[in-house]
């Protein structure tokens, strides 16, 4: 897949690729993204203060720029995280892995559920995508999205995604995904929803 290094996309919103200098500042504003997800505030139960947010966050992005791709806005109000179809296992490049400290039970159970419910066919996986609160409705996140799932549609690859905000049901379905799976996460946790997209 040939990847832009800057381009601009919906309501004159510019995107580029993140480099490891940026891992702070989207870091931070993922976890401001994120601080209110059900799923995140189901695993992070026990400490869910936006310094541990943001450390977390903060490794994803570093994780995803070394292993995948990260879209980031111009301003770093948002990002985009993409691991590729590379054949090998997932698992590998998990943040669990290099962040054990942020691990708790209730976070590596529901990871260990997201990792098996995962379609065997290769694909372009998007680990996470947020934008700040104050700036979304505004085309950001489906900027973020838009160069990938392009060169998914050129390149004839499928994505996938977990949805763990019924919110956003919608706002996937007008990308091109489809719910596939309902998963059976560890009781008590939020409904997470597989959904799956198909080249355009």
């Amino acid at each position: 897949m040939i990847l832009c290094a800057s381009i601009r996309y919906l309501c004159d919103v510019g995107v580029r690729l993140a480099e490891i200098d940026d891992s702070d500042t989207l870091g931070r504003s993922l976890a401001s993204a994120y601080e209110a997800n059900p799923l995140v505030r189901w695993m992070l139960s026990e400490d869910l203060s936006m310094n541990r947010l943001v450390g977390l966050f903060t490794s994803l992005v570093s994780l995803g720029v070394r292993d995948g791709v990260v879209y980031c806005s111009e301003g770093g109000d948002g990002a985009s995280i993409w691991f590729p179809p590379t054949g090998s296992d997932r698992e590998e490049v998990d943040v669990t892995r290099s962040t054990s400290d942020w691990t708790s039970s209730r976070r590596g159970a529901a990871l260990g559920v997201l990792a098996a419910a995962r379609p065997a066919v290769p694909h372009y996986y998007l680990d996470a995508v947020g934008v700040v609160p104050g700036r979304r409705r505004r085309g950001v996140a489906s900027a973020l999205l838009a160069p990938v799932l392009g060169g998914c549609d050129r390149d004839r690859v499928p994505a996938y995604l977990e949805n763990s905000d019924p919110a956003n049901a919608a706002f996937y379905g007008a990308l091109g995904f489809v719910e596939v799976e309902r998963l059976r996460m560890p009781e008590g946790a939020p409904v997470i929803v597989g959904m799956w997209r198909e080249p355009r």
